[in-house]
């Protein structure tokens, strides 16, 4: 069985955190999450019904205008890896990561895009960032521990071919099997308060 990070759908969010539906400062001069706007939502269901160029269409736009909006830098990274540019998206989340090193979810987003690669130790990495930057951050936990789970299957793998194995491993690697799937693997579509 493969473990996948999965995704989180944060659109049914906007009831339960106390988001205001405007503009806010740039964030070369205030290191907060940007407000989410309706602009902002409705680029995020365009990527959602798979309305590729007219979400990049509206993120261009806004990008003109606010290079450095870090929610527009952010779903321009989404962007790119629900179309599979991978590299570029690893390379828009790095850069949103060096620029605003507080944030979690482009952390976690790095950790899904290193998953795919097979780059499980940097997943980890990143999604141990996300957590010290989030301590409530319940999808990085989530995908910690199936990025965790996913290591030990491929451990226990190994360790049934090995000379001596232990009657043990095939059942602790069958108890992981039974373990139900996450979703389908994906990132996070929206940075998120605190």
């Amino acid at each position: 069985m493969v473990f996948m990070l999965r995704r989180f759908l944060a659109l049914g969010l906007l009831s339960l955190c106390p988001v205001v539906l405007a503009q806010v400062t740039p964030l070369s001069t205030a290191r907060t999450i940007p407000k989410v706007t309706l602009e902002i939502t409705q680029t995020i269901e365009l990527i959602d019904l798979k309305r590729f160029n007219d979400a990049q269409q509206k993120i261009d736009e806004a990008l003109k205008t606010r290079p450095r909006d870090a929610q527009w830098r952010f779903l321009e990274g989404v962007l790119l890896a629900e179309t599979n540019q991978d590299q570029k998206a690893i390379n828009a989340f790095e850069s949103l990561r060096e620029e605003f090193p507080e944030l979690a979810e482009p952390y976690n987003n790095l950790a899904v895009l290193y998953q795919r690669r097979g780059e499980f130790q940097r997943a980890r990495v990143a999604l141990e960032q996300a957590i010290l930057n989030r301590p409530g951050y319940a999808l990085a936990y989530e995908n910690l521990g199936d990025l965790y789970t996913r290591l030990a299957l491929q451990t226990y793998e190994k360790g049934l071919g090995a000379k001596g194995a232990s009657p043990f491993l095939s059942a602790k690697r069958g108890h992981l099997e039974k373990m139900p799937q996450p979703s389908a693997l994906s990132i996070q579509s929206r940075l998120q308060k605190n």
